[in-house]
């Protein structure tokens, strides 16, 4: 539980992160492509992969319920499974992509809004958004993946990545290592803190604050992951070391999106062959492979799609089918 719990809680920096460098790029590139060019480019790289994703996780589950049936005769439930798909919950990572339609949609709003505001009272704003949000998205429900809700929280986070990064004038390793420990032993602390909470035998759910209500010391939005977040993101503002990631970068989406799936094939294939591994071996074996594995489909997804849309005839249609709507 040790190892677990410690793991599980010094990693909830990524999607903080994540977002924060997806605004960073976005907004600052932004003023590169017309409106018609920039929102066709978002289509491909969310939209699209939403509507594939979904349906292949779909067929994933009704291949595993399938398995089950001829396994322990279980029973087949279609029904679960169109459910899931109609609400966003194909598998549950979809949410990540959902959450940035409405917040790809508006970057182009963002960038006017900054350009009216200056630099540092835009920066003022994407902090104030990240701390209203807070209380709301730690007590909030959600059904569906693609409540607009999920957007409103994370665009603080979205803005920051932007403001910050234009806020960061000279690179320094010195305080890349400080910002940087800096975090990661917030993190450390919520990680010690959960564990006593879990050993008094609550769970995330169970731990109430007043007015607040329920929260998890794992949400994204619980204070010291914020805190912790925004450090580790602002070190690596400051990190002078320069690397060419560009080619990676373009899979990092795809390998997001399989990763659950290649996760979930390994643990049945342990499970199946019955071998019982030490977490100390199998977290970072399996990091490891997950991200290898991921990277292959990834590439290989890529290939098959430009194979398939050579001339981007699904971006322009869905554009145009989005532009009838709206």
């Amino acid at each position: 539980m040790v190892f677990s719990n410690v793991f599980n809680c010094i990693t909830r920096f990524a999607i903080p992160c994540f977002v924060m460098i997806s605004g960073y790029f976005a907004i600052s590139n932004i003023n590169r492509y017309s409106t018609e060019k920039y929102y066709k480019k978002k289509i491909k790289t969310i939209l699209v992969p939403i509507i594939v994703f979904s349906i292949f996780y779909s067929i994933v589950s009704l291949i595993g319920q399938m398995i089950e049936y001829f396994d322990k005769g279980t029973s087949i439930n279609l029904m679960s499974i169109i459910t899931s798909f109609v609400t966003g919950n194909s598998q549950y990572h979809m949410w990540y992509l959902y959450m940035f339609i409405f917040i790809y949609a508006i970057t182009p709003v963002l960038w006017g809004i900054k350009d009216r505001l200056g630099e540092r009272k835009f920066n003022k704003l994407s902090v104030l958004l990240v701390i209203v949000s807070i209380p709301f998205a730690l007590t909030s429900k959600h059904i569906f993946n693609y409540d607009i809700g999920f957007s409103i929280y994370y665009l603080g986070y979205y803005m920051l990545g932007y403001s910050m990064n234009k806020a960061v004038k000279i690179k320094s390793n010195i305080r890349f290592v400080i910002y940087l420990i800096l975090g990661l032993l917030i993190l450390l602390l919520n990680s010690i803190i959960r564990l006593y909470i879990l050993n008094m035998g609550m769970t995330d759910a169970s731990f109430e604050i007043p007015v607040i209500g329920n929260i998890s010391f794992v949400d994204n939005f619980w204070l010291p992951i914020v805190l912790a977040s925004i450090l580790i993101y602002k070190a690596f503002l400051y990190l002078d070391f320069k690397m060419n990631l560009s080619k990676i970068s373009k899979y990092l989406i795809y390998i997001y999106l399989f990763h659950i799936f290649v996760l979930n094939i390994l643990m049945y294939a342990l499970n199946k062959l019955g071998i019982i591994i030490s977490p100390y071996i199998v977290v970072p074996v399996f990091t490891i492979a997950v991200f290898i594995i991921s990277l292959i489909l990834s590439k290989v997804y890529m290939f098959l799609y430009k194979k398939i849309d050579k001339n981007e005839i699904i971006e322009n249609k869905l554009f145009s089918l989005i532009s009838k709507l709206f």
